[in-house]
């Protein structure tokens, strides 16, 4: 397939056309300078660090570039399709590094970018389509919002200074314990309870055990932070090195990847206490940032998250009609 505008008055037609070796240099040196433009408006990201390599896009031809004459003016790429992907059915996600446009026409270009990638997709087949986008490309995320995509998902960012939040009386806060597990298991069976009803309807059905949250903390892959009234365990962060995209997996970053505090500590104070005093451990262990990813589709954790970090990213999903196929 060949999307192409029709240039008058002089101007240069768009085209798009697989994405190949060729453009893989170009592509990475575009994804560098979105990259910093978001850093224009989220300073404390991490200073220019390596943008992960394209070349497998490129071999296994998954993706597509828009190009006038010799110019590249924007690609879009994807990860290999999986199933299920938000519902029982084949989708493929582009990460933030994986896409990118330049400043002038970035609608236009976009939406050649996106047709084209979009007729690929549903010939495979592929029906749940994921976009990752910085948060401050405005353009970019508009014109995937009139082509049909709804926000899911949010990165964000902050540093590892503490927020000074005072601690409730009768509250400790400390490193989890290997007897801790039964309980953190059961406040992680909540939040996955959480996670399926309104208006989430998110489709988790594995609950876990205490033997998984052990095994989680000796393997080094999580640590838990926890808050504890009296005796009784109230609220956990989870937390690991590794992020949901390449800014979050530098070496100064910490991630939380999971939370959960008991209905009845909602509004004590103790989420943030617990969220301070573990700025304020990572900092002293020599991490300058956290990040956080959540699911924008969760008020809770939107409006409390939202009010501590900076978002940074973007993740965008459209799910379209299997009867298309027919």
């Amino acid at each position: 397939m060949r999307v192409e505008s029709h240039a008058g008055n002089g101007e240069v037609a768009i085209h798009t056309t697989i994405f190949t070796a060729d453009y893989v240099s170009r592509a990475e040196n575009l994804a560098a300078l979105c990259y910093e433009e978001e850093r224009m408006h989220v300073p404390i990201l991490p200073q220019m660090i390596s943008i992960p390599d394209l070349s497998a896009y490129a071999a296994e031809q998954r993706g597509v570039v828009a190009i006038a004459g010799d110019t590249l003016l924007g690609f879009l790429c994807w990860e290999k399709p999986r199933k299920p992907f938000f519902g029982d059915c084949l989708g493929a996600w582009t990460p933030v590094h994986a896409h990118g446009a330049i400043g002038e026409n970035r609608r236009e270009i976009y939406d050649y970018l996106y047709q084209h990638m979009a007729e690929m997709h549903v010939k495979e087949r592929i029906m749940t389509h994921a976009v990752t986008f910085y948060a401050h490309h405005a353009d970019g995320i508009d014109i995937f919002f009139n082509n049909g995509f709804g926000m899911r998902c949010i990165d964000a960012i902050r540093t590892t200074e503490g927020i000074g939040s005072k601690r409730s009386d009768g509250v400790s806060l400390r490193h989890a314990e290997i007897g801790d597990a039964s309980a953190i298991a059961e406040m992680n069976n909540a939040l996955v309870d959480h996670l399926n009803k309104s208006p989430l309807f998110m489709a988790y059905y594995g609950h876990f055990s205490p033997e998984d949250i052990l095994h989680g903390m000796s393997e080094g892959k999580y640590q838990y932070m926890v808050a504890l009234r009296g005796d009784r365990l109230v609220s956990y962060l989870r937390l690991q090195e590794t992020g949901e995209n390449f800014a979050a997996d530098d070496a100064r970053v910490w991630n939380i990847s999971g939370a959960y505090t008991i209905t009845s500590e909602r509004g004590s104070g103790v989420s943030t206490a617990l969220l301070d005093w573990t700025l304020l451990h990572l900092r002293d262990e020599g991490y300058s940032l956290c990040g956080v990813d959540y699911e924008s589709i969760n008020p809770t954790a939107r409006r409390f998250w939202q009010k501590y970090f900076t978002p940074y990213t973007y993740s965008l999903v459209r799910r379209i009609d299997e009867r298309i196929r027919s």
